[in-house]
């Protein structure tokens, strides 16, 4: 399953036309319970302050995103995802998405009830080891 994701997410990068480590960086963005700034953006990705900065320029340039002032510290940027990168992503995706959907369907109700399980418990398992030092 980490084989298939992994290949997928290079497949959106493809797609998109941007590289892997920038697909990554919006996917982080796109999935952030709360606004991102560059720094939080490159601890994340595993990158330091300057490569970080070159990324988020790059995105900005290829109109993936905007910095704005963060909402709750105007002192802080913001990175925040186009709404015309947010369509270019699900327009790529969407062959993707029709095939899980599909798969989905033919799922039982007592089937998906365990398949909703085992992956949320596997997803907690999966942050426990990236984040030891973290309260569950």
């Amino acid at each position: 399953m980490q084989r298939a994701s992994a290949e997928a997410s290079q497949e959106l990068a493809r797609r998109l036309g941007i590289g892997p480590t920038d697909a990554a960086a919006m996917n982080h963005l796109f999935a952030a319970a709360e606004p991102l700034g560059p720094v939080e953006l490159g601890h994340l990705l595993g990158i330091r302050s300057a490569s970080a900065t070159a990324l988020v320029d790059r995105l900005e340039q290829s109109g993936h995103l905007r910095r704005q002032a963060h909402p709750a510290d105007r002192r802080r940027v913001a990175l925040v995802p186009s709404e015309e990168s947010a369509q270019q992503t699900m327009a790529a995706m969407a062959s993707l998405l029709d095939d899980l959907e599909a798969v989905s369907a033919r799922l039982s109700a007592t089937e998906a009830v365990v398949v909703v399980r085992f992956l949320t418990e596997a997803a907690d398992a999966m942050f426990r080891y990236a984040h030891p030092d973290r309260d569950s």
